[in-house]
């Protein structure tokens, strides 16, 4: 659990939520969450990152 966060916020900034309002700063976790399963997915496949 611990590195999933350290990714979140390495990677994608996650420190604090940038919008005020439950619906929109859950909005931004999901997305974030569906770009990290995206990295881990790319990484599995060994796919060159994009410049």
């Amino acid at each position: 659990v611990g590195q999933t966060f350290g990714t979140l916020h390495r990677k994608f900034g996650c420190k604090r939520a940038r919008y005020f309002g439950l619906r929109k700063v859950l909005a931004q976790s999901l997305l974030k969450a569906v770009c990290l399963n995206l990295l881990k997915a790319a990484n599995r496949l060994r796919v060159p990152a994009a410049a």
